[in-house]
């Protein structure tokens, strides 16, 4: 048994729980069922952005949004932000392993040109 933070309330909890004993969200099956949450850089816009793997895009929205991706083993993939007329394009590549974490956020630093992307795993998401 391992305390782990509930995904919800962000509360401590036994990942043997079936649920939060304090919100109620599902604990163990957010714990095996595959899904990862990856939270595409600090601010909501209208760039644009894309994961994909395999030449598959698995999921595509907006910057500042979280996507949710069911993969059942450590998965190669590219994060692409597309450019628009005021955002500045980048990318970067790394692998989402739903067993190292459940959740993952790209990190963006401005470059000269481009930006510079990294894909981390954290524990919660950094606040807007």
């Amino acid at each position: 048994m391992a305390m782990i933070k509930c995904p919800e309330c962000e509360k401590m909890v036994s990942n043997m729980a079936s649920s939060c004993p304090n919100c109620g969200y599902p604990i163990a099956k957010s714990a095996s069922d595959g899904v990862v949450q990856v939270k595409l850089g600090m601010f909501q816009s209208t760039q644009g952005a894309s994961i994909v793997s395999g030449g598959k895009t698995l999921w595509s929205g907006r910057t500042g949004q979280v996507a949710e991706l069911k993969l059942e083993r450590a998965t190669n993939v590219q994060i692409k932000y597309q450019m628009g007329m005021f955002d500045a394009p980048g990318s970067c590549e790394g692998v989402i392993d739903p067993k190292k974490s459940k959740k993952w956020q790209v990190v963006s630093r401005p470059g000269l040109i481009t930006m510079k992307l990294t894909l981390q795993p954290v524990d919660i998401f950094d606040a807007n």
